[in-house]
């Protein structure tokens, strides 16, 4: 990526052909971080959040960085979360501005820098998978291991599933709610039920965005820490990324 108008194009449009999950903006934000010269979008995710993040790279290219000093005038920035909530793509917001040393915050009527947000499937990525590859690390597990190590009665065609097929949405599980009683009944319940559903493609044929695999995943680390997944985020997580304010629901 050479210049800014790349850095428009780029990013909108992978945000918006996986505007399915908050994680693809992630993926794509260390672009724009380093080549809008440091400016911070930190946003609610929502439904329509690729429009804003598409309407924010606009305001980006328009302004060109013509003068520096004009880099911390918000006015549009202002105007344009302001439209957005009024048009319902999200209930709150916070926008963090940083350059040279010096911070802005616009955040929402209902919203301050306490303001806690749910970080939705992001915690796949900051917790389950960084626990995962932390147990690998410390030998509890090899990303080769097979579910039929960590649960009883894996239907025959699971048996032979990876933790790195989980890992990567290529099991072929796909998601099905379960519900309060199933949940009540604990981790072997929600195991069995998971693995009770039809699975969409022979593992490792395909990929499919999967929320069950990675609640799989979650049960995996449960069994060997033998501790609840909230008690290892504060526990492996929490502390060793200072995280001061995070709080795992």
């Amino acid at each position: 990526v050479k210049n800014i108008d790349e850095v428009y194009s780029l990013p909108a449009r992978v945000v918006q052909n996986r505007s399915h999950d908050i994680t693809s903006f992630f993926s794509v934000y260390p672009v724009l971080y380093d080549l809008s010269r440091k400016l911070h979008l930190f946003c609610a995710n929502t439904r329509k959040f690729p429009i804003v993040i598409k309407d924010y790279l606009r305001i980006i290219k328009d302004n060109k960085f013509k003068k520096r000093s004009d880099l911390m005038n918000l006015n549009q920035t202002k105007a344009l979360m302001a439209a957005k909530l009024a048009d319902k793509c999200f209930d709150a917001y916070i926008v963090l501005v940083g350059l040279d040393g010096k911070r802005t915050c616009l955040c929402s009527p209902n919203a301050d820098m306490n303001t806690y947000f749910d970080a939705a499937s992001m915690g796949k990525v900051l917790v389950t998978s960084t626990l995962i590859l932390q147990a690998y690390s410390e030998g509890l597990l090899a990303l080769d291991d097979t579910l039929d190590k960590f649960f009883l009665n894996v239907p025959e065609e699971k048996k032979n599933i990876t933790v790195k097929q989980l890992l990567t949405h290529t099991s072929g599980i796909v998601r099905k709610q379960f519900s309060r009683e199933v949940a009540d009944r604990g981790g072997d319940a929600i195991a069995a039920f998971i693995l009770s559903v039809p699975l969409a493609f022979a593992p490792g044929s395909s990929y499919q965005y999967s929320c069950s695999g990675y609640v799989l995943l979650g049960l995996i680390l449960e069994k060997l820490y033998k501790m609840p997944l909230d008690k290892l985020f504060y526990t492996h997580l929490k502390p060793q990324l200072d995280l001061t304010h995070a709080k795992f629901n």
